[in-house]
């Protein structure tokens, strides 16, 4: 698939004492947000923080924005690179309702842990950092993709009367339904998502899709 995410440093580097200096600049970046918060942040600080010159904070980076996009990208690849060892180690171990709440934990802990680390910043750059619509396995589908098409083997698995067309049908349904709320609640209602119930009713809106679905075939 075709990543047509913007590109916010200005190059990325290649010599290990570059790499060193952009990973201490991102590192003081998430120190400065979590401790202090946004109003703390600006160049003259991260590279303080940094433990570099701001000469070169300005080689990689325009200005203090740059620098908090560059850290969301560090953590969206962390996310990613950590959810691929999951995949295989639930493939064909699980329940469609079990998938069904892996997916939906796996979404609202990256949605409030970058709502945390800058609110109105992911707010106003979802589109670009979201999970769900990253690269995953080998990079010809989406990572939102790859889970609706784990939980339609799930599905599969469980229904033997379904055809594979009805358990593709039904995983995506499901699955872009919860991407739907998802998003909608990090630009509409931020707080909901620190919300218990919120969880809860994720997971009971698509475990009820499923037991209708179940009750229609079986009358």
């Amino acid at each position: 698939m075709q990543d047509s995410r913007k590109q916010y440093s200005r190059k990325l580097p290649t010599q290990l004492r570059s790499k060193r200096i952009v990973e201490a600049i991102v590192q003081a970046c998430r120190k400065i947000l979590k401790e202090e918060g946004p109003q703390a942040l600006n160049t003259n600080y991260i590279a303080e923080v940094a433990g570099v010159n701001i000469a070169s904070l300005y080689r990689w980076f325009d200005n203090k924005e740059s620098v908090v996009a560059h850290t969301f990208e560090v953590m969206v690849t962390d996310e990613i690179a950590g959810l691929m060892p999951l995949f295989d180690e639930l493939n064909h171990q699980v329940t469609p309702d079990e998938a069904i709440t892996v997916i939906i934990d796996i979404l609202l802990t990256a949605q409030r842990r970058f709502l945390a680390l800058h609110r109105y910043f992911y707010q106003t750059h979802q589109a670009d950092f979201y999970v769900g619509s990253r690269p995953f396995i080998d990079g010809n589908q989406s990572w939102m993709q790859a889970a609706s098409n784990w939980i339609s083997i799930m599905i599969s698995e469980s229904h033997s009367g379904w055809s594979q067309g009805d358990c593709d049908f039904k995983a995506f349904i499901i699955t872009r339904a919860i991407e739907g709320i998802m998003l909608s609640a990090v630009t509409d209602n931020p707080d909901i998502l620190d919300q218990e119930l919120f969880r809860d009713e994720l997971i009971s809106l698509a475990r009820l899709y499923l037991l209708q679905n179940d009750y229609q075939a079986s009358s």
